[in-house]
C-alpha cells in the first residue's frame, strides 16, 4: 500500500484547489473504505486548519513516492466510472455545463435544519459517488471549538 510510505507529521507538497503544489504536513491517514480515494489529510503550511484537505496520492509529492509506487501491488481495475472530479477538477473547468449540485442537510443541536451545497462535476448515480464532507460543528453547538470538525456522511 502506497500510504505505508507516509507518516503523520511528514512534510510534503500537496495540491491545493488551484491545482498548484504547496508545502504541507500530513495530519492523518485513513484506512476507512469511504476515504479510499482520498486517504490523506494534509495541513497547508501557514494556513488555518479549516483549509486542511483530504487528498489522494496523486495530489501529493514526497520523498520515496517513486519507490513506494513501484512496490505497491497493482490492483485489479474495475470499469472506469465517470465519478465526481472534485474541487481540483472544478477549478480547471472552463464551463460548468454538466455540473450538478448536491445538498447535504442535517439538524443542529436545537433541531434547526442546516444545509451545505456541493458543486459536483458529474451526477451521482449511487450513494458511494457522494463524498464525505465536513462542517464546523461549534457553529451549530454540536462540537467544542477546539475540536469542531464534524463529518457529513451521505
Amino acid at each position: 500500500n502506497m500510504t505505508d510510505a507516509l507518516k503523520e507529521g511528514m512534510k510534503l507538497s500537496a495540491m491545493a484547489a488551484d491545482g498548484k503544489f504547496y508545502p504541507a504536513t500530513v495530519v492523518t491517514i485513513s484506512e476507512a473504505k469511504k476515504r479510499a480515494k482520498k486517504p490523506v489529510k494534509v495541513h497547508f503550511t501557514g494556513y488555518e486548519d479549516s483549509e486542511d484537505l483530504w487528498l489522494g496520492l496523486d495530489d501529493l509529492k514526497f520523498k520515496g513516492k517513486a519507490k513506494a509506487k513501484a512496490k505497491a501491488e497493482p490492483k485489479a481495475k474495475a470499469s472506469k466510472s465517470k465519478g465526481d472530479g472534485g474541487a481540483n477538477a472544478l477549478a480547471m473547468m472552463k464551463s460548468y455545463k454538466g455540473c450538478v449540485l448536491a445538498e447535504y442537510v442535517w439538524l443542529d443541536l436545537k433541531q434547526t435544519p442546516r444545509s451545505k451545497t456541493m458543486t459536483m462535476t458529474s451526477r451521482p448515480t449511487k450513494v458511494e459517488d457522494l463524498r464525505v464532507w465536513n462542517y464546523d460543528g461549534s457553529s451549530t453547538e454540536q462540537a467544542d471549538g477546539h475540536n469542531s470538525e464534524v463529518l457529513l456522511y451521505p
